[in-house]
């Protein structure tokens, strides 16, 4: 009985790491040591979000028991894995569960269209040229369980050498009003590839026009901001007027003033209405409350004039 007791407890305590490290729905420390992150980026309305699991260079013992990252532990290429039923299985691109990217609008990679959704990110490895797979599968562990007709999207890319880094990370670098590039930047090598937003003013214009559904349209002035920007970028013009013209003539508003007449007699212009354009902007004018400013208004008339 004694000897049994002892085996028992044995073979609990050889069994508890495995149990932890898989455990689901219960607060265990996660599988290999390799903690979980996250990564967010805004461009412009847009928000990209990758959770993944990061593991270092070495093992989670300190030894260096990983051996060589890329080409080894890191696979070239598609492999047969010994696990799950994938036949040809790319990198995970992190660690344990599925890394997962996420885009709240549609998007391009690398110039490809990808509709907006949260996918499972995959690396097929390559010394020379990579692949970045997007799948709809965004619930198994790793890669064991891939398959190419879950695809949404491939794309390849270079890979480039970088500052030595420890931990597998993804970052967001080059930002630009309507692009942002990311990279998977683990030990001497970083992998990125760019994210652009196409048609950027268009959900600009649509998350303005919902706003102005709600509280925000009891403020004249976002009425008008939000013409201008359609002025300023040379779209929705007929609608932009529109706004203008609401917060000029809506009474409670209190919107009559300098540049909302400024606005909106810049929007006629553009809708080909130039005689209400040039009344407007004498109206303005009227309200022009020292040098400066009739200097700019007179400027907008000469400017309708021509």
């Amino acid at each position: 009985m004694k000897a049994s007791r002892v085996l028992l407890i044995a073979l609990a305590t050889t069994l508890i790491p495995t149990a932890a490290a898989f455990a689901q729905g219960l607060t265990a420390p996660p599988s290999g040591g390799n903690q979980k992150a996250s990564v967010t980026q805004h461009i412009g309305p847009v928000t990209v979000t990758i959770n993944y699991s990061s593991p270092d260079v070495t093992a989670p013992d300190g030894t260096d028991r990983r051996g060589k990252i890329y080409g080894e532990l890191v696979h070239w290429g598609f492999k047969q894995e010994n696990f799950g039923n994938c036949t040809e299985c790319p990198w995970r691109a992190g660690a344990n569960e599925n890394t997962t990217i996420s885009f709240s609008h549609d998007v391009e990679i690398e110039g490809q269209p990808l509709a907006a959704g949260t996918y499972g990110l995959h690396m097929a490895a390559g010394p020379e040229e990579w692949t970045i797979i997007f799948s709809h599968n965004t619930s198994s562990w790793g890669s064991y369980f891939y398959k190419p007709s879950e695809d949404a999207l491939r794309v390849k890319v270079k890979p480039e050498k970088a500052e030595y880094r420890h931990w597998l990370t993804y970052d967001f670098y080059d930002r630009q009003p309507a692009q942002a590039s990311v990279r998977l930047w683990w030990e001497d090598l970083a992998v990125p590839f760019t994210i652009t937003v196409p048609n950027i003013n268009d959900i600009y214009v649509n998350a303005m026009r919902d706003d102005l559904r709600g509280a925000a349209g009891f403020i004249a002035n976002n009425w008008v901001s939000a013409a201008a920007f359609c002025l300023q970028n040379k779209i929705n013009l007929k609608e932009a007027e529109e706004w203008a013209n609401t917060a000029v003539t809506t009474p409670w508003m209190g919107g009559r003033n300098l540049r909302s007449l400024a606005t909106l007699a810049q929007l006629q212009q553009a809708n080909g209405k130039t005689e209400e354009a040039l009344a407007t902007a004498n109206e303005a004018l009227e309200l022009a409350a020292n040098d400066r400013q009739r200097q700019r208004v007179q400027q907008l008339i000469d400017s309708l004039k021509e």
